[in-house]
């Protein structure tokens, strides 16, 4: 039985700097992707928008919603019967929920709807990313 061997040195040749290349394109895939997250989060007063940050770390990184604006997951993922729990929003030790600004007490709400714009960023900045690592590579 014969053996079949491949030198992968003529299969696949890589640029000396690759590593180098692939941290600037994630490097620039993370930013193009924050800014697409700063325009599709909500604008009500800014700290959210603020708080979204690219964070690079050896081997990778990510874009995230910083601890400035701890609500961030529940922007994202929703409260209430749209967010994990999928139950109405009940006080725990009154018997009425109220806030600055409500009408008058109520017992129960249903919550926020989510708004993932953490995802909607990621779907609309492919085609960039794609064209980052596409730039990137072929230098």
């Amino acid at each position: 039985m014969a053996t079949l061997r491949a030198d992968l040195s003529q299969v696949l040749t890589l640029p000396d700097d690759f590593a180098e290349r692939v941290g600037r394109g994630s490097l620039a895939a993370l930013l193009a992707i924050e800014s697409v997250a700063v325009e599709e989060a909500p604008h009500a007063t800014g700290n959210l928008v603020n708080a979204i940050t690219v964070e690079e770390t050896r081997g990778g990184g990510h874009v995230f919603v910083s601890g400035a604006a701890p609500y961030g997951v529940y922007v994202h993922e929703g409260t209430g019967i749209w967010g994990p729990n999928k139950k109405r929003i009940r006080p725990v030790n009154k018997k009425a929920l109220y806030w600055p600004g409500a009408a008058h007490p109520v017992a129960s709400v249903a919550g926020q709807k989510p708004n993932p714009f953490m995802d909607r960023a990621a779907d609309l900045a492919r085609p960039k990313v794609e064209q980052i690592f596409s730039e990137v590579m072929s230098l």
